[in-house]
């Protein structure tokens, strides 16, 4: 008797347990979603105000160093928002801001 109840009350517990392991999954999925879709929207901004060589850089640099990559769109897509972009950055440009991040300064100016 004391046996089936202590049985019951483990079974209760670990069924307790495993939904809220599966809330937090979800909630982490979740999260990563909204991440992912916020990416997307910012490389939709940033890559209409990089040449093709820059594009072809970002994804590169995406595959190797994501949160650089992720760095450098939301600072172009900021100063594209802003309006301090009134053309596309080269290749060049692209690689001297990528230099900025790496170097850890806190501001880079897109020459207007």
């Amino acid at each position: 008797m004391i046996d089936e109840i202590k049985k019951k009350k483990l079974e209760e517990l670990q069924e307790r347990l495993l939904a809220e392991q599966n809330q937090d999954l979800q909630k982490q999925l979740e999260d990563q979603t909204k991440m992912q879709q916020q990416i997307e929207m910012l490389e939709g901004i940033a890559k209409q105000f990089l040449s093709k060589d820059a594009v072809e850089r970002y994804g590169r640099l995406k595959v190797a160093h994501q949160a650089v990559a992720i760095k450098s769109i939301a600072l172009i897509a900021q100063a594209a928002q802003l309006g301090q972009l009134k053309e596309k950055l080269s290749d060049a440009e692209f690689k001297e801001l990528l230099t900025k991040i790496q170097e850890g300064k806190k501001e880079f100016r897109f020459k207007k």
